[in-house]
């Protein structure tokens, strides 16, 4: 959690040495924008990791799925297939 509100790339600005009052509200305000694009990012990118891990969860369980069913549907189209010939 401590890293999550790290600036982005480790962009920030420094006021200087001396007591400027503007020098350091524009720090502050650039210090602030690059730690809330930081954040962002990192919250965006932790977002699209969860939803491509959960989308392949779902995909691999239905692939799963037919998988197993699969030797059934053979099975099953061998018997139509024996049936439609002692018919016909």
């Amino acid at each position: 959690m401590s890293t999550l509100f790290v600036p982005f790339h480790r962009l920030n600005e420094v006021s200087g040495k001396k007591l400027d009052l503007s020098a350091w509200a524009q720090a502050f305000v650039i210090n602030m924008l690059m730690r809330i694009v930081g954040m962002l990012l990192r919250i965006t990118i932790i977002v699209l990791g969860l939803v491509f891990l959960i989308l392949t969860v779902v995909v691999g369980a239905a692939f799963f799925l037919v998988w197993l069913a699969a030797p059934l549907f053979v099975v099953t189209l061998v018997g139509f297939a024996l049936t439609f010939l002692a018919i016909g």
